[in-house]
C-alpha cells in the first residue's frame, strides 16, 4: 500500500511540474512605436504568430500593458521580426491588425 501511495506521489509531482513549464511567459527585449512615432524601449511577450496580429503584450520598467494594432503604429522584437499596424479587410470586413514587415521602411529609429 505504500508503494502505491509513493508512486502516486511521484507522478502527482511530476504531473504538477509539467504544467508550470508549460505555463510559463517569456518576454523578449524590443521595442513599440507609438502613435507620434515615439519609440519605447522594453520587453515584449513571445506569442504565438495569430496572438502577434492581435496584440502586443509590453512590460517596461515593471508595468505592463497590453496594446491592440489601433494603439501604436508597431512593435519589434530584437533580434526577431517587426510588425507593423495596417487596416486590412478579410472577408469584406476591415480590420486594424498587425502584419508581419518583410522590407523595413523608415518606421524603425535609427541605433547610433
Amino acid at each position: 500500500m505504500k508503494n502505491i501511495r509513493f508512486f502516486s506521489a511521484i507522478i502527482l509531482c511530476f504531473a504538477l511540474g509539467l504544467s508550470i513549464s508549460f505555463g510559463q511567459v517569456s518576454f523578449k527585449s524590443g521595442f513599440v512605436i507609438k502613435q507620434n512615432n515615439d519609440t519605447i524601449y522594453g520587453e515584449i511577450q513571445d506569442l504565438n504568430e495569430r496572438e502577434k496580429a492581435l496584440k502586443c503584450v509590453f512590460k517596461s520598467n515593471g508595468e505592463e500593458n497590453e496594446f491592440s494594432p489601433g494603439d501604436i503604429k508597431g512593435y519589434k522584437i530584437t533580434d526577431g521580426n517587426l510588425y507593423e499596424s495596417h487596416l486590412v479587410t478579410i472577408d469584406d470586413e476591415e480590420r486594424t491588425i498587425f502584419l508581419l514587415a518583410l522590407v523595413f521602411e523608415p518606421m524603425l529609429p535609427t541605433v547610433i
